[in-house]
């Protein structure tokens, strides 16, 4: 179901200029006391805010619309800041303005419509006042305690608005009045509520607008123990199980802030934490009785290259033992050529783990010899030509030996392209030392 949310329109501006006449007496303030003039007014709920004040700059409609949003700029107050901006339907500007040497003078009228008139509010002052002593806090209570505690009332006690979520001309549901004293209000409503109680506890926190579930949406961050946390009391509310309640960034990505609060800026004045918020342990049972710590389990498993993990949980608090598993040994694969040995050159081969693929070891592969060709007569290859050859010859004529290759073409002593009888004659000529066989290859 669609959130609606209030945006703050400005009507149209209209300045005209006067004569220049004007007296060095009339009472006309600076623009930061005109600002704050505009905040009290707007917190008593005034429809019609008339400041005088000067100015050096020519006012234009944005630097007047600029004057109301500093007026509901965040200053602690439970009054103010995000509480009074969200309470504010609609504003408009009108005034006239004269010169007077380097001042301008300004007479300007802000016309401002609310969710809520003086009386809803001070029905609501004495409600939350009520409310706040009724929780019973006192000066040893956590603001956690304290957050918990209005968190869970909010959400156990106020419904989404549905029957007057579609009707317009109804905008008490985007108050904290809704929320609080007629117990249903739309997502507006609940955080300006939240935003409200936390503070008049104290406790700092902000009204955060933009997108949830792709639709228009309000929720808060508050901080605690120095960082700000987020919370969403609309989407948790009538849970069992929250799970909008003090998230960190990285857990709260249905949200989707709105511009102005996600700015350098304002993150750097509201640095959010990086974790979701866990109360410390139970002191009154983990530390008299030791922690009642369950069975180990596998968070990491150990590989060839990083150790793992395993722990075991106190069934109580947060506390937790770590054992540290040992990395497993390599598992060898085979040795594999990743570069082939070639003649005069040497080639490598490595060995890896079959797991990882560590590399465990790598070696040389010898570079080829080059290919020896046989002496012209030598048939037996034994570098010199004597009676073996020649007997070797004619027993290759006779058919009774077979010779391939170049011990074949060493057998060709006349050079016929083939081996026969004469070639049997000059080797055994040639050991006999009637002839030289010449090789001219």
């Amino acid at each position: 179901m669609k959130r609606l949310l209030s945006l703050i329109i400005i009507i149209c501006i209209v300045i005209s200029a006067t004569t220049i006449t004007a007296s060095a007496e009339e009472n006309y303030v600076n623009l930061e006391e005109a600002i704050t003039e505009l905040r009290a007014g707007m917190v008593d709920r005034e429809n019609e805010i008339a400041i005088k004040f000067k100015s050096k700059d020519f006012l234009t409609e944005d630097t007047l619309a600029a004057i109301f949003h500093s007026a509901v700029k965040d200053t602690g107050a439970p009054l103010e800041g995000d509480y009074l901006h969200w309470h504010v339907e609609n504003f408009g500007v009108s005034g006239s303005y004269y010169v007077f040497w380097d001042y301008f003078y300004y007479d300007i009228v802000f016309r401002v419509t609310y969710y809520t008139s003086a009386e809803q509010e001070a029905e609501l002052d004495e409600a939350i006042e009520s409310l706040i002593d009724g929780f019973g806090f006192n000066i040893f209570t956590s603001d956690h305690t304290k957050i918990q505690t209005v968190y869970d009332y909010i959400c156990q006690n106020v419904a989404y608005d549905y029957e007057n979520l579609g009707d317009s001309s109804y905008t008490l549901k985007y108050s904290a009045y809704a929320a609080l004293i007629d117990k249903k209000a739309v997502c507006q409503g609940y955080a300006n509520l939240f935003y409200r109680i936390m503070r008049e506890l104290d406790i700092d926190c902000r009204t955060i607008t933009g997108k949830s579930k792709s639709q228009s949406h309000a929720w808060n961050i508050v901080k605690l123990d120095g960082r700000y946390y987020n919370v969403d009391t609309t989407w948790d509310a009538g849970a069992r199980k929250y799970n909008y309640f003090l998230k960190c960034e990285k857990h709260f990505t249905d949200h989707k802030r709105s511009d102005e609060y996600s700015t350098d800026d304002f993150s750097d004045g509201h640095p959010m934490a990086t974790t979701c918020y866990a109360p410390a342990p139970s002191i009154s049972e983990c530390e008299k009785s030791g922690h009642d710590l369950g069975e180990w389990y596998t968070t990491r498993e150990a590989t060839c290259t990083l150790n793992g993990e395993e722990r075991r949980s106190c069934k109580r608090c947060e506390y937790y033992d770590i054992h540290v598993l040992s990395v497993i040994p390599h598992t060898e694969g085979s040795w594999t050529v990743v570069k082939q040995a070639e003649v005069g050159v040497v080639g490598s081969e490595e060995l890896r783990c079959s797991v990882c693929n560590t590399l465990l070891d790598q070696r040389d592969i010898d570079a080829l010899e080059p290919e020896k060709k046989p002496k012209l007569g030598d048939i037996n290859g034994n570098e010199k030509i004597d009676k073996y050859d020649y007997i070797l010859v004619k027993r290759l004529v006779m058919g009774t030996v077979e010779i391939e290759g170049a011990l074949l073409a060493a057998a060709d002593v006349n050079g016929k392209n083939g081996v026969e009888m004469y070639d049997y004659i000059l080797i055994k000529r040639h050991v006999m030392g009637t002839y030289v066989i010449k090789d001219l290859s």
